[in-house]
């Protein structure tokens, strides 16, 4: 499977593929209908003394479907064949109508399966990360929202140097004990928590418009961005199945009740430099107030999560330098989970054909004291 993988992302890298992409259909009446993909072909390497664990897989295998009935009216549908190879299922990731009646006036109007607005290395796109992969405040393993199924409202005053942005909506838990994972309804297992989130964020762009994509190829003036956000996710009490009682009938497992968590964040663009950093603190309370395993003791996960992810164009839209730190704290862990990574970036065409190298150094491995094991990501990007 991954040879015939190969030789597709071959077949797509193309100059003529990546400039056009596959335009399906077109009306007089203004509808329009476009195919794109993304492929993300990985390699990863784990280990450290005694044990090691590779792997080389689609990290992002993404068909998507855009359609625009009107000039006001757009429809995106996007799904993730990543997984199929191993025998997962095919994930929902963009899947939602957006109304641009009111573009003008500084509002877009989403509605579907789409992003929350917490964290803004989760706003960034997948196919423009520094790095091989987001932070531990992008992804939603720790207390982060990912995606949810409900309504987004993006505002931008005329100058575009304030952002507003709210977004609510269902999002589904999974009860393992060791993440606090969050996870769009469409994709839950029969065991997820289910309940309503809100969130939202303001940001300043004094300077001029600081793009959520990472990397910067030569523009000429600096822009920096600072941001605040918070969410709430409570649980609606319709799928607790591992509470009985008001407790817990799993040692590894649990339902969440609540949680909540507050963004500071910050970013730099221009000159060929791009920056990015965030924090956050994010608190989980369990159904079962007495629960204690994994991220929980006494019913309660407190986390505190740091990332940096920087990377500078040493030869202009060609050769890109990165580097990232991140560390995440919870309460149960034995010391702080630390990681530094380092790498580079090579571009044949922007972030349509890439190639990124990462070397990763972990220290205390999700929380484990001593366990310190060392990562090579390599990973090769196509998308039109």
């Amino acid at each position: 499977m991954v040879r015939r993988g190969i030789a597709l992302v071959t077949l797509l890298s193309a100059p003529g593929l990546l400039e056009a992409g596959i335009p399906l259909y077109r009306s007089g009446s203004g509808l329009k209908l476009d195919l794109g993909i993304r492929v993300q072909l990985q390699y990863y390497h784990l280990g450290d003394d005694g044990w090691s664990e590779e792997k080389l897989f689609f990290r992002r295998l993404r068909p998507a479907l855009e359609v625009s009935f009107s000039p006001n009216w757009e429809a995106e549908a996007e799904f993730d064949f990543g997984d199929t190879v191993e025998g997962e299922k095919v994930e929902f990731k963009d899947v939602f109508v957006t109304y641009r009646g009111w573009e003008s006036k500084g509002f877009l109007v989403t509605v579907g399966n789409e992003k929350a607005v917490f964290s803004r290395q989760l706003q960034s796109s997948s196919k423009s990360l520094t790095l091989v992969d987001r932070g531990v405040v992008g992804v939603d393993d720790f207390g982060s929202l990912d995606r949810v199924v409900g309504a987004r409202v993006d505002g931008t005053d005329s100058m575009k140097r304030l952002i507003v942005a709210a977004s609510v909506g269902l999002a589904s838990h999974k009860p393992d004990a060791s993440q606090m994972e969050f996870e769009s309804p469409l994709n839950a297992g029969e065991d997820s928590n289910r309940g309503w989130s809100l969130s939202g964020r303001a940001e300043l762009q004094p300077l001029g418009e600081v793009d959520y994509d990472q990397g910067d190829f030569g523009s000429e003036h600096l822009r920096f961005a600072l941001a605040a956000a918070a969410y709430r996710w409570s649980n609606d009490g319709s799928r607790n199945g591992y509470t009985e009682t008001g407790r817990s009938i799993r040692e590894d497992a649990a339902d969440l009740d609540s949680s909540r968590g507050v963004e500071v964040s910050g970013a730099l663009r221009g000159r060929g430099l791009s920056a990015d950093g965030e924090i956050q603190w994010v608190r989980g309370e369990t159904t079962d107030r007495t629960f204690t395993g994994g991220l929980y003791d006494r019913g309660e996960a407190e986390l505190t999560k740091l990332s940096l992810q920087t990377g500078y164009m040493v030869l202009r839209e060609k050769v890109e330098v990165v580097g990232g730190y991140d560390r995440l704290d919870a309460e149960t862990y034995g010391a702080a989970w630390k990681r530094l990574s380092l790498g580079a970036t090579y571009y044949w065409k922007r972030q349509q054909l890439k190639l990124q190298c990462n070397y990763v150094l972990h220290w205390s491995f999700f929380g484990a004291a001593g366990d310190d094991p060392r990562a090579i990501v390599t990973q090769l990007q196509i998308v039109f």
